[in-house]
């Protein structure tokens, strides 16, 4: 794990716009934040929603949003990231359980006058 001090420093650097330091904090929290998501899919659903792939769509968006991150302390970064990949699960999650119902599906009817 990396030092407050040390993390501090990358948190900086990364908000700076320094590739190689949000790199480095990605690395240290993906392993961890793959076990956390791991334990929030439901368990009927855990052949079809993939805590790896979960991870890698919250990467992407902070790397997206990291000029939005707003230090509070330490661990503020590992928090932003696990909120923001509880966000991916929950869409997906939603995606997911609105395709199972038939969702996107709008040619039942919806709008449509009867005669």
């Amino acid at each position: 794990m990396v030092g407050c001090e040390r993390e501090s420093d990358l948190v900086s650097r990364a908000v700076a716009d320094d590739p190689v330091a949000l790199k480095t904090l990605l690395t240290v929290v993906h392993a961890p934040l793959c076990r956390y998501i791991s334990l929030r899919i439901p368990l009927d659903l855990g052949r079809v929603v993939d805590a790896e792939d979960i991870v890698q769509e919250a990467h992407i968006e902070v790397f997206r949003r990291i000029h939005h991150f707003e230090a509070r302390g330490p661990g503020s970064f590992h928090r932003w990231v696990a909120v923001i990949a509880l966000n991916r699960l929950r869409n997906a999650l939603s995606r997911h359980r609105a395709a199972k119902r038939g969702g996107g599906r709008f040619g039942c009817g919806w709008g449509k006058a009867k005669h």
